[in-house]
């Protein structure tokens, strides 16, 4: 299955005109639900963020988040990406400045912007008067943003915007493969056993064994000539997501979880000493469900067991 990452959708004065979302936000049907109320003029409502910057918290649900938010002249915020909430910017006054990894826009009163999860952006006032915009998130995760640095100082924040093509496996990928999941044990896995496993790996190649049973089945992620990941769903198991360690940090990651769970993934199992691992699944919202002892290359260890967040 082919996958690329949506690019952010823009609209300018569209009040009063037919207003099509894209797909991804539409929903077959509707069950009326009662939804919290706030005010502005409540002032538990209001919380101040960045330097000197507004906001008031409109409504507060897991699904979604919608606040007012104002930037004072020359203020900003540090780039940062959100893992997996997307994100809408209406501006209702003033000029918003929004960068992206390989764009930058500008939006005045009634315009639109839509970025995806995963993409890296900032959001800056660079004129001489207040902005203020309607901050627009979906889903509403605890702890989805993430803090990415200068958008030009990383590469991988640029792949964030790339298009990243997800493809069943072939047989002529089975060295790059093979290479890919072999660097990602001995990286990250063998620091944490005894040296006698890394030893028992070397010989006894479980990644050869493992690709002979199982890559018909296994999904790869290619950034232009480059294998840059891989997973593996089975029934509602995400048994495998690796993503070269060139790359990491840059969404990729994020980018095949959500392909995963789009295949049925519910559950995985992470080793408890795997902390890199245990942050992602966390950050994109899955669920520790369960502990349990498990062993690798015949030495004992501790598992976790995550649940996808619910839809």
């Amino acid at each position: 299955m082919d996958s690329v990452v949506p690019e952010p959708f823009q609209s300018r004065d569209f009040s009063g005109r037919s207003f099509h979302l894209p797909k991804r936000f539409k929903r077959e049907s509707h069950v009326p639900m009662p939804l919290p109320r706030s005010s502005r003029a409540d002032p538990a409502t209001h919380y101040t963020w960045g330097d000197g910057c507004d906001g008031w918290r409109l409504l507060e649900t897991p699904g979604l988040s919608i606040r007012e938010e104002r930037m004072p002249p020359g203020t900003s915020e540090r780039p940062h990406r959100h893992l997996s909430g997307q994100q809408a910017f209406y501006v209702l006054s003033g000029t918003l400045l929004i960068r992206l990894p390989d764009e930058t826009r500008r939006l005045g009163p009634g315009d639109l912007l839509g970025i995806p999860a995963g993409i890296a952006h900032e959001v800056l006032n660079e004129t001489g008067e207040s902005a203020r915009f309607l901050a627009i998130t979906a889903p509403a995760v605890e702890g989805d943003r993430e803090e990415t640095g200068s958008l030009s100082d990383s590469a991988r924040d640029s792949a964030s915007a790339a298009p990243v093509l997800i493809r069943s496996a072939k047989a002529s990928d089975r060295d790059a493969l093979h290479a890919l999941l072999a660097d990602s044990w001995l990286t990250f896995w063998a620091p944490h056993l005894p040296p006698e496993a890394e030893a028992r790996f070397r010989a006894e190649d479980p990644v050869a064994r493992f690709l002979d049973a199982a890559l018909g089945r296994i999904q790869l992620a290619e950034l232009g000539p480059d294998l840059v990941g891989a997973l593996l769903v089975e029934d509602d198991c995400l048994e495998d997501l690796h993503v070269a360690r060139e790359f990491q940090g840059g969404g990729i990651g994020l980018r095949l979880l959500r392909h995963a769970e789009a295949l049925g993934a519910r559950r995985l199992e992470v080793r408890t000493f795997n902390e890199r691992a245990i942050r992602f699944y966390e950050r994109a919202g899955w669920k520790r469900r369960r502990t349990y002892p498990t062993t690798e290359m015949g030495f004992p260890t501790l598992s976790h067991e995550y649940v996808a967040p619910l839809k």
